[in-house]
């Protein structure tokens, strides 16, 4: 009788981990790993149609605007980021901090059904997602 008790308890604490895994953004399938974040985004452009087009480099972030040597709308770092490893039932990540503009950590998936180099970014908080281009050169 002990046995099947410890048993049963043993499967609801699986059950309950996978769960707790899945989160706002679902299971960890084919989400990126701090290293692969690392990798995808080190010196490259970061672009959301028609609202941001971001350089990461070395742990800041710079809107390309309309390029650094423009005299109206130059380049400019607009804030930082982060990236971390997860730890048990929670996502490898990278985490914006743009000051006064807020923090949002984002767990990264290649987007099905798109053309390389676009992901979906899920907001861990609030599982919502957005669609990101992300490449190297100049800007998106």
């Amino acid at each position: 009788m002990k046995k099947a008790h410890i048993a049963v308890l043993a499967l609801f604490g699986i059950a309950g981990n996978a769960v707790a895994q899945a989160g706002p953004c679902g299971g960890f399938n084919g989400v990126k790993t701090a290293a692969d974040i690392q990798t995808l985004l080190a010196g490259k452009y970061a672009c959301v149609h028609n609202q941001s087009n971001e350089l990461h480099s070395g742990g800041t972030l710079i809107d390309f605007k309309k390029g650094p040597s423009d005299p109206v709308n130059p380049s400019e770092q607009v804030g930082t980021y982060t990236i971390t490893a997860g730890t048990a039932a929670s996502y490898d990540r990278i985490t914006y901090n743009y000051g006064t503009g807020g923090t949002f950590a984002y767990a990264i998936k290649p987007k099905p059904g798109t053309a390389a180099g676009t992901y979906s970014f899920c907001n861990i908080s609030t599982g919502a997602t957005i669609s990101v281009t992300v490449q190297a050169g100049t800007s998106c």
